[in-house]
């Protein structure tokens, strides 16, 4: 028994991580995505701003 919960463990670890590897670069790419979107998006709020209060 204890020899089929150990490989069954050794499965579910190298299948977590060959998830793990085949997902991992594509989350980093969508959360540099949206960091640079947050950016953008506060950059032109800042910007939208400031030409606002100049035109005033």
């Amino acid at each position: 028994m204890a020899e089929v919960l150990r490989r069954e463990c050794i499965y579910l670890w190298y299948y977590f991580d060959v998830q793990f590897r085949q997902i991992f670069w594509y989350w980093v790419l969508g959360i540099r995505h949206f960091l640079f979107y947050l950016v953008f998006v506060m950059v032109y709020s800042f910007l939208t701003g400031l030409i606002v209060n100049l035109l005033v």
